[in-house]
Formats: C-alpha cells, sequence, structure tokens
C-alpha cells in the first residue's frame, strides 16, 4: 500500500478539472464543489490504486522522487485515519484545498507556461514553433506544457460566483479543514482572491485554517488591506517566488527586484501571524547563478527559505549542467554553502538542491538530449521575450549556440 496524505485529504482545483495535489496530474474530476468531487469516480479510483501498491501514472513526480532517495511530495504530512470501501474518504477527512483562480499574471517566468501566466500567452502570441522547436520537445513553446494532450483546452477558470459555491460547500461539509493554498497566476491581482478570504474567514474551523499563498510580490498592491484580511485565519504563509537573485531576476522573472523588495518590507512591517520566505523554484538556469541568488535572498527582512526542484520539463532539470560543468558547478555550490553556513534555514534548502543534482541519474543519451534542448530553449525564448543570456549572466555565456564557462 502506498500512503498518500493529498489522496486521502487534499483537493487541488487547477486548470478546469480537479486532482489532489500540485503535482497529481491525472484530471481526476471535472469543476465542481468539493463535496460532489471528494468521492467522485476519479478519486476513488486513485486512492485504490495505491492500496494496491499501484504508482498512477499522475503521480510520477513523486515516485521519481523516491526512486532517487529523495522524500516526495505525499510524504509531506502523516496520512489521515483512511478512507472507507471503495476508496471513498469521509468528508472529515478533508485538510487540505488549494485553489486557482485564473492565469492572470504580470510575468512569465521562463520555467512556466501559458496555462499558469496570462504573460506567457501574450508572449507567444503569433508565435509558430519550427520543426526543430517540435522535435526538441520544447512544450512550453508548442503549447503543451502542464496539459495532458494536445488536444487539451482546458483553462483555469473559477469565477467569483464559483469561487463563492466552492468555499460555502467547503464551509458547510467539511468540518476539519486546516491549510488552503491559492496559487496563480498571481493572486495579488486576481480580484476573487480577497472576497475568497472573507468567504472562507466564516469556515467554522477558521481559527485553525493556515492561509498560505505563492505570489511574486512585484504588483501594486496594498499590503496593510491584504494583511487584514489574513487576521481572522490561524498563520499564513506567503512565499515569494523569487527563483532568482539580483542579477538574473529580471532575465528569469522578468520583474523589478527593487519593488518587490519595498513590497516585502512593507508587509513584513505589519507584523503578527505571517511567515514570509522567499522561494528558489531550481532550473538549470538558478545553477548557473546560485551563488547570486542565496547572496541576495540573505539581503532581504524574512522569515525562512523555501526551494523547490524543476523536474518537469526535463530540458530545465538543473542536473543537467553537472554533465558538462560539474566541476565549476560543485565548486559553485561549495562557495554558497560557506555562505549560509550561518543560517540553518538557507542552509537546509542549498543542501536540498546539492543533494538533487549531485544524485540524478539520467543515462548520457537523455542528459545530453535534454540539455541540447535547453540551449535551444535559450535562443528561442530570448528571442521571444528581446533579451540576451550574455547580457544577465558573468560567469557563463551563450556562443553560437553553446554554453560556455568564464570562470
Amino acid at each position: 500500500m502506498i500512503k498518500c496524505f493529498y489522496a486521502d485529504a487534499g483537493l487541488n482545483f487547477k486548470n478546469g478539472t480537479v486532482t489532489c495535489c500540485p503535482r497529481q496530474s491525472d484530471h481526476l474530476a471535472e469543476m465542481d464543489i468539493p463535496s460532489k468531487v471528494f468521492n467522485s469516480e476519479g478519486f476513488r479510483w486513485l486512492r485504490n490504486e495505491l492500496d494496491e501498491d499501484r504508482w498512477p501514472r499522475g503521480c510520477d513526480l513523486c515516485r521519481r522522487s523516491e526512486v532517487l532517495g529523495h522524500q516526495s511530495m505525499r510524504q509531506d504530512y502523516s496520512p489521515t485515519p483512511g478512507h472507507l470501501g471503495g476508496g471513498r474518504s469521509p468528508f472529515e477527512n478533508l485538510r487540505h484545498v488549494e485553489l486557482r483562480f485564473s492565469n492572470s499574471c504580470n510575468m512569465a517566468c521562463l520555467h512556466c507556461s501559458e496555462v499558469y501566466s496570462s504573460g506567457w500567452t501574450k508572449k507567444l502570441e503569433g508565435y509558430e514553433p519550427t520543426s526543430e522547436v517540435r522535435y526538441s520537445h520544447l512544450h512550453q513553446l508548442t503549447k503543451e506544457m502542464h496539459r495532458k494532450s494536445p488536444t487539451d483546452t482546458y483553462q483555469m477558470k473559477i469565477s467569483i460566483p464559483e469561487m463563492s459555491l466552492i468555499v460555502t460547500d467547503l464551509n458547510e461539509n467539511f468540518p476539519n479543514l486546516n491549510m488552503v493554498d491559492f496559487a496563480g497566476g498571481e493572486v495579488t491581482v486576481q480580484k476573487q482572491f480577497i472576497p475568497c478570504l472573507e468567504l472562507l474567514s466564516k469556515h467554522p474551523n477558521a481559527e485553525n485554517i493556515h492561509i498560505s499563498f505563492h505570489t511574486n510580490f512585484n504588483t501594486d498592491f496594498d499590503a496593510k488591506k491584504l494583511w487584514e484580511y489574513l487576521t481572522p485565519f490561524k498563520e499564513t504563509t506567503v512565499t515569494v517566488s523569487l527563483d532568482a537573485g539580483k542579477r538574473i531576476y529580471p532575465y528569469f522573472r522578468d520583474g523589478n527586484w527593487d519593488k518587490m523588495r519595498k513590497n516585502i518590507d512593507d508587509f513584513k512591517s505589519m507584523g503578527g501571524h505571517t511567515y514570509l520566505q522567499p522561494t528558489c523554484t531550481t532550473s538549470i538556469y538558478q545553477m548557473l547563478d546560485f551563488y547570486n541568488i542565496w547572496e541576495s535572498f540573505l539581503e532581504l527582512d524574512v522569515d525562512g527559505y523555501s526551494a523547490s526542484i524543476v523536474q518537469s520539463p526535463a530540458y530545465l532539470d538543473p542536473s543537467l549542467v553537472m554533465f558538462d560543468f560539474e566541476n565549476e558547478i560543485r565548486e559553485e555550490i561549495d562557495r554558497t554553502k560557506e555562505l549560509v553556513a550561518h543560517n540553518p534555514e538557507a542552509k537546509k534548502w542549498v543542501n536540498y538542491i546539492d543533494d538533487y543534482v549531485s544524485s540524478e541519474n539520467l543515462s548520457s543519451v537523455t542528459a545530453y538530449r535534454n540539455y541540447n534542448s535547453f540551449l535551444l530553449y535559450v535562443k528561442e525564448t530570448d528571442k521571444l521575450w528581446n533579451q540576451n543570456f550574455n547580457d544577465f549572466y558573468t560567469d557563463w555565456k551563450m556562443e553560437e549556440g553553446e554554453l560556455i564557462c568564464l570562470k
């Protein structure tokens, strides 16, 4: 039996469908209120598969992490008491809900896609992928990323009335809910976010609910107003998606570092029940500027740090850079470890990233195919974004389609 907290206790409302967690890619149910989807056919099937010790295809990211000896997302929390016969889970089991209202976003970050970012949609307007792009499976550019198939047209689209139905159902039928996450798009620009917090504050367990949301914190929002809407809840974790240091931030995230930092300072000044943490979503791009990222993180007035690994698309996997440049990256990681040695939180995440890139064991054929796809991806996105890799990276440069280390 494969025990999974999210299979028995989670709902994730994403691009037009509902599944159990952010990493589960199977469309388990069509969009509907929680009480109708929690024990729908797809959710019962998922639980039964795990009971039979079979990994569903949509759970592959957790399976792969565990094969490599890493902790997977399913192991984030202890499993709930379990479900009933036939894969049915009692409503009392539901603990965790994630809501994604739309793909409205003021950025077009290089690890994202048009499914999760309206900025990406604009970038790809009029773009026709070349045969080389299609052959190299650059799924972000062919609009296949985060989609089940080329004919998948699902979109993140939860209107205010639909949001109200979902949250009212949670308030009325799921008494033990204690974690609600929001992701995007960018929640601080989405009109559903504040009304949702208002309605969710009426949940009978509101004082025990942990709110969590991801944001780039690079928009014109009212920090005091946002903080006030979060006060009815037990606590709030604000994960600020930085994924870059000051040097490559405008390249990778297309944003303004100083504006983001001011928003962090304004929100942090409110004090109280919030935990503010920048995160490094780590791809091959981050490994090429690793020291500067963590040096920049340490300058921020925050409560902690977070990090994750880009495993999909495979051509952005951070371990790819180890095949041609292992010694150079090893030196960069070791320098960074010295930098964060005094900070236990930062040290934990730097070690986490080091463990991943040092233990990934892709075959040479697979690695170099993906690495070459990355080189093409840089070339194509630089044209689309009207920017130049070489203007932002100091120790690396692209020359005639090849990556060169300048150290």
